[in-house]
């Protein structure tokens, strides 16, 4: 039962470290650029490179779900 449970939660731990890392935080700060930049809004800017240059908490994410997971499995 823990085995499929350590699963569950690596599977868990990718699809939501992808989300967040990928989509959330840098695409959603690409766009947050782009839509910045007319008329131009200096905090919208910042904001967005903020979250593009905290894209890596996502694999923090996928970290987490893996070693706990991976934990669980053994």
């Amino acid at each position: 039962m823990k085995g499929i449970v350590g699963l569950i939660l690596i599977g868990v731990g990718v699809i939501l470290g992808i989300y967040v890392g990928v989509w959330v935080l840098f695409i959603g700060g690409i766009l947050q650029i782009a839509q910045s930049v007319q008329p131009v809004n200096a905090v919208g800017i910042a904001w967005g490179i903020i979250r593009i240059l905290f894209s890596w908490i996502g694999w923090l994410i996928v970290l987490a779900g893996c070693g706990i997971g991976g934990y669980l499995v053994k």
